[in-house]
């Protein structure tokens, strides 16, 4: 029995918490999609938001804070990374989706030090981009 809940604990303990709230969009009527530039984000987090909204069919380009007005549909973003030792995860990202400057959707990811499943953000941004662009 001593052992059994030794190791329940231990597993609750390393399996951690990640989380990804999303409030959907719909009925977008627009194939472009205008980024707003986030210069303070990770390249590698950009670059794949960008190919995963690609990928979905729009038609995506970045533009810069105060431009917002030139876009039907405008996204911001905001990612940070963690770790050093054993190399960096995303450890929270979040995606807003705007239509004439109304917030429509928003994706959030959190996850914990002690997830094990943590390393790897490219399904992590495609699940968020597929809740808040649908395919065309």
């Amino acid at each position: 029995m001593k052992n059994l809940i030794i190791s329940v604990c231990l597993i609750a303990g390393l399996s951690g918490c990640s989380s990804l709230n999303v409030s959907p969009t719909s009925n977008l009527q627009s194939e472009v999609i205008c980024i707003v530039t986030n210069t303070y984000a990770n390249a590698d987090f950009t670059a794949v938001f960008l190919n995963e909204i690609r990928s979905n069919g729009y038609k995506a380009k970045f533009i810069d804070e105060g431009q917002e007005s030139e876009c039907v549909i405008t996204t911001t973003y905001f990612a940070a990374y963690n770790g050093a030792i054993y190399g960096k995860y995303l450890s929270q990202a979040r995606l807003k989706v705007f239509k004439n400057n109304i917030k429509i959707g928003q994706a959030e990811y959190r996850t914990s030090k002690a997830n094990l499943f943590k390393y790897g953000a490219q399904g992590t941004i495609a699940s968020m981009v597929d809740e808040l662009f649908p395919q065309i």
